[in-house]
């Protein structure tokens, strides 16, 4: 009796669509501006309340969005029988069926060629190859035919000897090189030679073929990068992409890859969330919406109606399941920051009314008339006012959301704009609603070098709804006239600040489960069982809060948001509630407060406030960084070091973060071991194992130091640390305490000096006198005990920083022959005489730069000097 085959499985399976419905964990930021485009496809897609917009400067492809998956996400073979799909795909993480999202470790992924209709051995689906042979034990055996494992076989040798002529990238291209795939081999196809199970043959065949189809597009990126070499120029417009590869999502990658991807025709997709503004403008029109992100894409075919592998099975007695919730999906959203979201927006990006007309950039250009020394921002010299008329120009805002200053009247513009600035080369009075803000890498004086002018269009009314576009003012400043003294000022930039600190880029992390985990591909935090894909470890993402169903608005303050919204208009799909305000940037209603700056002729007067030994009572129950009506008030219980967590803004940084983009903190010599990690570190340094000394270094105390009332500068000492503390702790001690503070400080440079009494003093410079006085407040304003915190002036932090045992910096790191995790040992050195803390402390003892005015009189004069018109200029 002959039995009928069977393609069936003996565990029953998910079908090949299984979890293709579930929602996707969405990452939609984009943090830099392409080159000039045209948008080539777009697509409108509703979720509950929320509207998407999927959309290509290149590529013609309707794709499918997966979502970010979860970082070592078993898949493929490393998932048990049961949840594996019948056809041996991966599920919507699946880099050979849709885009995922760029994968720096991989970056060849996205140029896999897609299911096309070719003679390729590698797409050759399986049912055309597969031929049965039932036995009465066995009713689903069979074997591959062998002509099809021939072709196989021929395949994977014309590929291995492709790859090695990609040799030559060991010598300029050493990750591409280093990543090369070594597998499959000619003898891993034997296996497909024998009589096997319908199972075994599903899961060997398709490894295989993913295997040649990963070798394929590394052999072909090898010979881009070869020919390549030293003739890349750059792009004028965006080229078309080839539509035969997959592709990538471009959200979350840095500006170099993504360029990178464009350049050599990669097709690239981005997403974005429609909220209002100029998007809306855009969306209104748009004649259809897509009510889910699988509908009319190439994953539909995969449904168990249509895909011939779901359909054998269940016509000869098979049973497959389907998911609710797809595998591999993260537990928390990656944090994209309301900036890097709106750029992911086409209209944002520049493409208005069909053409491309330039991005509607932020409020205060990167484009700036300055000069860089070593990081810093140079302004030029203090403008005197030139001869002339002054014009005024108002905030004006059209229709379409774009910004622009309008020319008007003297009259017309007195009760216009919140702030005014001048241009006095161009004898403009610009009249605008929102403070301008000074860049993270400015550290003039504003109240005297000026700042950068808004980079908007400046436009004239000469008729009905006529407009002349006139010259953009370069730099303006908060004051019309000048003093007399500062006209042709420059600014030096201390050579004791360093580089500043670069932030880091608001991306998401690498997607690790690339490929399947154990069997096909590698988990990254983990060895194969193959050799498709080298182990390689990845760094944890940091811990960010999930997406809600309401999303926080972009601020509008000028230098941060890159356009502003428009009134909210009708529009035919629900609409969700308003995003609030982010926290990264001030609220566009309410004004930031000024800058302490520290004033250039007078001295600054005693305060009352400043005997105190912190800026809040011990009674005091508020954090220093919360808000007036934050809910922690009243409420002692709440942990002062947690951080403010708000979805539009990335999270204060956690101890791993890193302080330079694109560098990770913990993998670079001088950063904080993970033994310094806890995260109340902060607050126990001072009180644990060690007890504090109420007069450590000298004499001094921090009342006495208080008591002196020093001005406040850009430095600050911090003492009361015990000698066995290890750099690492106190490395992170400062790092959480900055990481209270929105936005984060710049910390230039950290030096350590031994006290005659054993304990170590920390000189600390910041950026600015603003910075310091953030910090100390953070440090002294702690319930707890005796870490002591106060300004000193510039003398007296370089000659510290002269004798300093060892220091740290943000960017560079330890310095050389610093062990971060060893305890402190000062030297014998250190017992010598010297002067005390409290003596380099006592502006009475420091006779560095006396001021002429306050120098003792010489014998036969008199302490008071006659000024040229006889006045007394004496210090009194």
């Amino acid at each position: 009796m002959t039995t009928a085959p069977k393609r069936t499985f003996t565990t029953p399976r998910l079908k090949s669509f299984a979890g293709y419905t579930a929602p996707p964990v969405l990452m939609d930021g984009l943090s830099y501006f392409l080159p000039p485009f045209s948008v080539i496809t777009t697509r409108l897609v509703t979720f509950g309340v929320r509207l998407f917009e999927i959309w290509s400067p290149n590529s013609s492809q309707t794709v499918y969005y997966p979502g970010v998956s979860a970082p070592n996400a078993p898949g493929g073979m490393g998932l048990p029988e049961h949840l594996r799909r019948c056809d041996g795909t991966l599920g919507r993480f699946d880099p050979t069926l849709s885009p995922q999202y760029f994968n720096p470790q991989y970056p060849f992924l996205p140029f896999i060629r897609r299911h096309v209709n070719d003679d390729r051995p590698e797409h050759r689906p399986f049912l055309s190859v597969w031929q049965p042979h039932p036995s009465p034990t066995s009713p689903n055996n069979g074997f591959v035919l062998p002509t099809f494992v021939d072709a196989l076989v021929h395949r994977v040798n014309q590929l291995q000897d492709a790859a090695k002529l990609g040799q030559p990238l060991e010598w300029y291209q050493r990750d591409l090189w280093g990543r090369r795939q070594e597998s499959p081999v000619a003898a891993d196809f034997n296996v497909l030679r024998y009589q096997m199970s319908f199972d075994n043959a599903v899961d060997a065949f398709v490894k295989l073929q993913r295997g040649l189809k990963v070798l394929s597009v590394w052999v072909r990126l090898a010979d881009i990068a070869i020919k390549s070499h030293g003739c890349e120029i750059d792009m004028t417009t965006v080229p078309l992409a080839d539509d035969n590869l997959v592709g990538v999502w471009l959200n979350g990658t840095l500006e170099k890859d993504g360029l990178w991807l464009l350049r050599l025709g990669v097709p690239c997709f981005i997403i974005h969330e429609v909220d209002g503004g100029l998007d809306l403008e855009r969306v209104v029109n748009q004649p259809r919406l897509w009510p889910t992100f699988w509908k009319d894409t190439p994953v539909s075919k995969l449904l168990d109606t249509v895909h011939p592998m779901d359909l054998a099975v269940v016509s000869d007695g098979g049973n497959l399941r389907d998911l609710d919730e797809d595998l591999g999906q993260p537990s928390e959203a990656p944090i994209a920051d309301a900036v890097s979201r709106s750029r992911s927006s086409p209209a944002v990006q520049g493409f208005s009314h069909g053409r491309y007309v330039g991005p509607c950039v932020d409020r205060i250009s990167n484009k700036l008339p300055h000069v860089e020394v070593g990081g810093w921002v140079i302004p030029p010299e203090v403008m005197p006012v030139s001869a002339g008329k002054w014009s005024h120009w108002c905030e004006e805002t059209t229709d379409s959301g774009e910004l622009h200053l309008l020319r008007v009247g003297k009259s017309t513009s007195k009760d216009r704009g919140r702030y005014t600035y001048y241009d006095r080369q161009r004898l403009r009075v610009l009249h605008v609603d929102d403070r301008i803000l000074p860049s993270a890498h400015y550290n003039a004086d504003p109240l005297v070098f000026g700042l950068p002018a808004p980079r908007v269009r400046y436009l004239e009314e000469f008729g009905h709804g006529r407009y002349h576009e006139h010259n953009l003012s370069h730099w303006v400043y908060q004051v019309k006239d000048p003093n007399r003294s500062d006209v042709g000022r420059k600014f030096v930039p201390d050579p004791l600040m360093g580089a500043p600190a670069t932030l880091p880029v608001p991306v998401q992390g690498p997607i690790t489960n690339i490929m399947d985990d154990n069997e096909d591909t590698v988990s990254l935090g983990g060895a194969s069982d193959d050799g498709y894909w080298p182990a390689r470890k990845s760094s944890p993402r940091p811990p960010s809060p999930a997406r809600e169903p309401t999303i926080c608005q972009p601020s509008v303050v000028r230098g941060s948001s890159p356009c502003q919204p428009l009134p909210a208009r009708e529009f035919p799909c629900q609409r969700r509630p308003a995003r609030q305000p982010s926290l990264c940037q001030p609220s566009p209603g309410r004004e930031p407060s000024p800058s302490r700056l520290p004033s250039p002729t007078k001295p600054r007067p005693p305060s009352p406030s400043r005997d105190q030994p912190s800026y809040r009572s011990p009674q005091s129950t508020l954090p220093p960084y919360s808000g007036r009506h934050s809910p922690a008030r009243g409420r002692p219980d709440i942990p002062h070091m947690l951080p403010l967590r708000n979805r539009s803004c990335s999270p204060p940084h956690c101890r791993f973060q890193p302080l330079q983009a694109g560098t990770n903190l913990s993998s670079r010599e001088g950063d904080p071991s993970p033994v310094a990690g806890s995260s109340r570190l902060i607050d126990r340094l001072p009180l644990q194992s060690h007890p504090s000394t109420p007069t450590p270094i000298g004499p001094i105390s921090i009342d006495q130091v208080a008591a002196a009332d020093r001005p406040v500068t850009r430095f600050l000492v911090i003492w009361n640390l015990p000698a066995e503390y290890v750099w690492n702790d106190v490395v992170f001690f400062i790092q959480e305490a900055i990481g209270q503070l929105q936005p984060r400080l710049l910390l230039t440079k950290v030096c350590r000096t031994n006290q005659r009494s054993g304990d170590q003093a920390f000189w600390l410079s910041f950026g600015s006198p603003t910075m310091a006085s953030s910090f100390r407040g953070v440090v002294v304003g702690r319930k707890t005990t005796n870490i002591q915190c106060d300004f000193v002036d510039g003398n007296v932090f370089s000659t510290s920083s002269s004798q300093a045992a060892d220091h740290w910096s943000p960017v560079q790191g330890f310095g050389d022959d610093v062990v971060p995790d060893a305890p402190f040992l000062p030297p014998a050195a250190w017992q010598l005489a010297g002067p005390t803390l409290a003596e380099r402390l006592d502006p009475q003892k420091n006779h560095r730069r006396t001021h002429r005015s306050k120098k003792k009189p010489k014998l036969g004069q008199s302490s008071s000097t006659s000024g040229p018109n006889g006045g007394d200029i004496s210090d009194a």
